[in-house]
């Protein structure tokens, strides 16, 4: 497993048994077909209790960089209503929800 796979593993894992709703997106874009594919989209994506909050989730190594497609990404999801972040620990996830008040509906037991 990379080392990137290793962070979005923890935090899918942090995720489940937090009672969220996410899953791994699988980015395979097709550049010529643009309705069938988004680029840039994050690695994890999740809906937060109780109003449906979209939270998108860039994981990288603490060394990683993201792409002008991810950064435009997180700032659509941004302008939307939702939140969104790049990631490198389970700390870092905290953090993000945390300063968007989304840490009040997070039950780990």
């Amino acid at each position: 497993m990379t080392p990137e796979g290793k962070i979005q593993k923890e935090i899918m894992d942090y995720l489940e048994a937090a009672g969220i709703l996410h899953w791994k997106h699988h980015n395979t874009p097709l550049r010529r077909r643009k309705n069938i594919c988004k680029v840039g989209v994050a690695d994890i994506i999740a809906v937060l209790k109780p109003y449906g909050t979209v939270v998108a989730i860039e994981v990288k190594t603490p060394s990683g960089v993201m792409s002008e497609d991810q950064k435009r990404f997180l700032g659509q999801i941004d302008a939307s209503g939702g939140i969104s972040g790049v990631v490198t620990s389970i700390d870092d996830l905290q953090r993000l929800l945390g300063k968007n008040n989304a840490c009040d509906y997070i039950k780990i037991s």
